[in-house]
């Protein structure tokens, strides 16, 4: 900024300057769940906490803001949207237009995930289909075989089954947890398994963890083991029934006139 001035009489000039305001940009927040929990940002600006759905704070040009999700209690944060992305808490927006973010929450209510039946004293023929049904659970449940001593699975039956149904099993073939993997139990007793997500989205079988067993052991016996005498006994009477019929059709003829 220069300024030429011929000095052939005598002059004056004066030098103007003004404030230059530094270029801002916008930065918009808002919630899915307004009690969700509290979100906040640094540099300072938006402090949005469970009474506040929606908040807006302006930031110098190409400042970096990070912002902060905190889930309050009975909630979890599932991840950001907008300028914002993935399920970490943190998120970094560079401020070089105006942005805005979406901080999603859930309720960590969980339903408990119980067997229903089997539930202890019931029989299952190899080969023959029954069904395994549970109530509750979140997201998903998976349903195991376990001994009637421990929880650890020796098998599973279904690994990606939805919360208050039921599967289908045909009392012997069991898998690995990827379902590639597969082989037959021996005939014994054994209880059912149902593991789902707990409050954070786990699948565990600890203490605390959503899972359950049947409350007694049921019983699993081969297709051969099971006795033919009763299947025996209704074709011999099958057999007299016929030869009944036979014998009096055979004196109706005998005794018509010949």
């Amino acid at each position: 900024a220069t300024c030429a001035v011929t000095m052939n009489s005598n002059q004056s000039a004066t030098a103007n300057f003004a404030i230059v305001q530094p270029i801002t940009y916008r930065l918009s927040l808002s919630k899915n769940i307004a009690a969700g929990g509290t979100v906040t940002s640094s540099p300072s600006g938006i402090n949005c906490g469970t009474a506040c759905s929606t908040q807006s704070a302006s930031f110098t040009a190409d400042t970096t803001v990070t912002l902060t999700a905190a889930p309050a209690t009975g909630y979890t944060f599932t991840g950001w949207s907008g300028a914002c992305a993935g399920t970490s808490a943190t998120c970094a927006v560079t401020m070089n237009s105006n942005q805005s973010a979406t901080a999603n929450f859930a309720s960590a209510a969980v339903s408990t995930v119980t067997v229903v039946s089997p539930n202890g004293g019931e029989t299952f023929v190899q080969g023959i289909i029954y069904q395994i049904r549970w109530s509750g659970g979140k997201d998903k449940v998976q349903i195991g075989l376990v001994s009637t001593t421990s929880i650890n699975p020796l098998g599973w039956i279904n690994v990606s089954a939805s919360p208050n149904s039921s599967t289908h099993w045909d009392g012997k073939r069991v898998c690995d947890l990827l379902m590639t993997t597969c082989w037959n139990v021996i005939p014994g007793s054994y209880r059912i398994l149902a593991v789902s997500a707990d409050s954070v989205g786990n699948y565990c079988l600890d203490s605390g963890c959503n899972t359950d067993v049947s409350n007694a052991a049921f019983n699993i016996v081969s297709s051969t083991s099971t006795t033919t005498t009763p299947m025996l006994a209704d074709f011999s009477s099958l057999l007299a029934s016929i030869q009944a019929v036979i014998d009096n059709l055979w004196k109706a003829l005998q005794a018509l006139p010949r």
